[in-house]
C-alpha cells in the first residue's frame, strides 16, 4: 500500500556524473507522477542553491535520503566524487538499514566488481537505458521500481543488506586533535601495499575544513591522496586514490569556488580539492608537486 499524500514524501537522492546530466533530467521526469502525487521529492547536485556550502549540503541530503539512486555509467565509475563521497556514504547507509540503495544503469559499463553489484539494478534486467530502442520504456521500468520501494518503505519493510563489503578496514592513526598527523598519513599509504617505499618529502596538507583534511604523499613510485573525515565512523579507509609517478603528470589547476580549487593529475584526471587559505599561491603548490614528481620519475 502506497503512502498517503498526507504522509511525508519519500526523499530520493540522485547521484550521477556531470557527463550524464541528460539522464538525470530524464530520471527526474520519470518520477513526475510520484512527485505530483506527493509521494516523493527528489534531490540532486542541481538542487544546491547559490551560497550553499557544497560538501555539507550534499552530506546533509545523503543523510536525509530514504532512497539513494546511482546513475551508473563509465563516467560515474570514473568520478572520484561520485565514488568516494556519494557512493561510499550510500553503501554505509544501506548496510545499516537507513536507506535503500538502487543502481540505475544508464550506459553500458563494467560494474560487476562495484560494492553495489549484489543489488538488483534498474531498469528491468539491468539493461542500460541507452540500449533501449524506446527510452521511455526504460524510464517507466525505473519509475515502477522506485514506486515499489516507496510502497515498501511506507509499509515498514526493511532492506536486505546485500551490499558487498569491499572497503578494507584500515587504521587511521589520528592525532590528539582528532585528525591524521603527517606521520599517520605516511603509515596509511605505506601500510596499504606493505612495501618498503619511503616518502620523498613530508605529506602535503592541501585541503582543510572543520571536519575534513586532505593530504598528498609522494613516494618513490607513486602519489597518494588521503582523506581524513571526522564524520566517518571508524574503521574506514582514508586512502582515496593512488597513481604511479609516470601517470601523475602533468599537474593542472582548476578554479572551483571562492575558497577552493581542484588539482588534476595526469591524463586520467585524478583530482582533489585544495584550499586557498592553505595555498594562497596555487601555482607554487603546482610547481612544488611537479618538482616532487619529476624528482622521483
Amino acid at each position: 500500500m502506497l503512502a498517503s499524500p498526507s504522509a511525508r514524501p519519500i526523499k530520493v537522492f540522485c547521484s550521477y556524473s556531470a557527463d550524464d546530466e541528460e539522464y538525470r533530467c530524464a530520471f527526474d521526469k520519470a518520477l513526475a507522477g510520484l512527485r505530483r502525487a506527493g509521494l516523493v521529492e527528489t534531490w540532486s547536485f542541481r538542487s544546491i542553491l547559490p551560497g550553499d556550502v557544497v560538501d555539507s549540503r550534499v552530506a546533509q541530503a545523503l543523510d536525509e535520503a530514504d532512497i539513494i539512486v546511482l546513475l551508473v555509467s563509465t563516467s560515474f565509475l570514473d568520478s572520484d566524487y561520485c565514488w568516494d563521497i556519494e557512493m561510499r556514504r550510500a553503501v554505509e547507509r544501506h548496510d545499516r538499514g537507513e536507506a535503500r540503495l538502487v543502481p540505475v544503469i544508464v550506459r553500458s559499463c563494467e560494474w560487476s566488481d562495484a560494492p553495489f553489484a549484489g543489488l538488483s539494478a534498474l531498469p528491468q534486467d539491468a539493461r542500460p537505458v541507452a540500449s533501449w530502442s524506446h527510452p521511455d520504456e526504460a524510464w517507466t521500468s525505473v519509475a515502477r521500481g522506485v514506486r515499489t520501494l516507496v510502497s515498501e518503505i511506507g509499509s515498514g519493510v526493511r532492506p536486505a543488506r546485500t551490499v558487498r563489503q569491499t572497503m578494507p578496514e584500515m587504521p587511521t592513526y589520528r592525532d590528539a586533535a582528532g585528525f591524521l598527523s603527517a606521520a599517520g598519513v605516511a603509515r596509511v599509504v605505506l601500510a596499504r601495499d606493505r612495501d618498503r617505499e619511503r616518502p620523498v618529502a613530508d605529506p602535503i596538507l592541501v585541503y582543510e575544513n572543520s571536519f575534513q583534511k586532505t593530504w598528498l604523499l609522494v613516494t618513490e613510485s607513486k602519489i597518494a591522496c588521503v582523506l581524513d573525515d571526522l564524520t566517518k565512523s571508524a574503521p574506514y579507509d582514508p586512502l582515496r586514490w593512488q597513481e604511479s609517478i609516470e601517470d601523475a603528470l602533468p599537474v593542472q589547476l582548476e578554479h572551483y569556488r571562492r575558497t577552493s580549487g581542484f588539482l588534476h593529475f595526469g591524463t586520467r584526471r585524478r583530482k582533489w580539492l585544495y584550499s586557498y587559505h592553505l595555498h594562497r599561491d596555487p601555482s607554487a603548490l603546482k610547481s612544488r608537486l611537479e618538482a616532487l614528481l619529476k624528482r622521483t620519475g
